[in-house]
């Protein structure tokens, strides 16, 4: 039963006093307000970023991070296993598409306070697997990064909304989702593994996190559907493309710069990874 319908409850049952169906009704708003502000401290941050770090080589044994997103969410979610406070933060520190981490100071900035919209996110807005769009903020090591997941012709990666079992409770989050890559794994000099795109007989040097059994990636957490999950899209919410555009965080300057990128296959090798997760990815 949620907060309102307490208040109507108390009201009910005591219909000669207003003052307990106030006084629900307040609380039930400090409640919203409480659950809805992220504020997050300059030590909570470090400390986590830190344990992060030290976790480097039990996530990538060879320390080949290249489009670890998935590893690192694995890593977190099943080794881990934080609470959701931390959970969002551990989520805030690595970039889904590149794996590289991301420094607090970077999303913090120089006041060290925590915002929704900071230097190491930006507002983006992705398919959904239902056919609609997500709009929400997802935290990158560079710019090329947000074009990549939004390259919808190209890539494929959709939003899923699912409830993940946390060490305090279940939370319902959308995540960012690929088809499972070891799906075309093969076996080359007696391993499985990802295969190199520009040739077929030799292992993908580039990306080599994905630990293939029988074509299904092991170090990888997965939705219902059978996709895997790479990263988390922040405040998460429905959109169109219209209001994305009229949205306050929408980022023309991204818009253009995505436009260019990922309307010329030549220009994947310029910035950020260059074509490594646009491969990965690939419809």
């Amino acid at each position: 039963m949620g907060m309102f319908e307490l208040a109507l409850l108390a009201s009910f049952l005591n219909g000669k006093s207003n003052k307990i169906f106030y006084v629900i009704i307040f609380i039930g708003i400090l409640f919203l307000i409480t659950k809805r502000k992220e504020n997050f401290s300059q030590s909570e941050f470090d400390d986590i970023f830190s344990n992060l770090r030290k976790e480097w080589g039990n996530i990538f044994p060879d320390s080949n991070r290249n489009s670890g997103g998935v590893q690192f969410f694995e890593y977190i979610y099943n080794k881990i296993k934080p609470s959701k406070r931390e959970f969002d933060i551990y989520n805030k520190l690595y970039c889904g598409v590149s794996g590289s981490t991301i420094d607090p100071r970077t999303i913090l900035g120089e006041s060290g306070v925590f915002k929704k919209s900071n230097n190491a996110n930006n507002f983006v807005r992705v398919k959904h697997i239902d056919g609609s769009y997500r709009c929400g903020f997802y935290y990158r090591c560079c710019w090329p990064c947000c074009c990549d997941i939004m390259n919808e012709n190209v890539v494929d990666v959709v939003v899923e909304d699912i409830n993940l079992k946390l060490k305090d409770g279940t939370f319902k989050y959308s995540v960012l989702t690929i088809p499972d890559p070891c799906s075309k794994s093969r076996i080359i000099k007696g391993k499985e593994v990802l295969v190199d795109p520009d040739n077929s007989n030799e292992p993908w040097g580039s990306v080599s996190a994905f630990d293939c059994r029988n074509k299904i990636t092991r170090n990888s957490v997965k939705t219902p559907s059978g996709r895997i999950i790479f990263a988390v899209l922040f405040n998460s919410e429905k959109c169109t493309l219209e209001k994305y555009k009229n949205h306050k965080f929408y980022d023309e300057e991204l818009a253009e710069r995505c436009n260019k990128r990922n309307n010329s296959q030549d220009n994947f090798q310029k910035w950020g990874m260059g074509d490594i997760f646009v491969n990965l990815a690939r419809k």
